[in-house]
């Protein structure tokens, strides 16, 4: 994954390589981790996302799926963090 790790600012998933019968289809699952552990960023599922207030203090991943006729895999999951945990506003 690629951006930056403030409020704000847009994290962007870069797709892994798969092999398989094509066509592939990737799917994307952002999270926000933290006590007592990951959860679902309800309506993040595309390729970007845009760091929001609930995200300060947590670790942010992206889970990526690829589907086809002979059925699906779930891929690597990128993590975001700094300092140990998403920094504090970029303003």
């Amino acid at each position: 994954m690629t951006g930056t790790p403030l409020e704000g600012r847009t994290l962007t998933a870069v797709p892994g390589t798969w092999t398989g019968t094509p066509p592939l289809t990737l799917a994307y699952a952002w999270q926000r981790c933290g006590e007592p552990g990951c959860v679902d960023i309800p309506e993040a599922v595309g390729t970007t996302y845009v760091l929001g207030a609930d995200d300060v203090g947590a670790t942010i991943r992206v889970r990526e799926t690829a589907t086809n006729d002979v059925g699906t895999a779930h891929g690597r999951r990128d993590r975001v963090r700094r300092g140990g945990r998403l920094a504090e506003s970029a303003s």
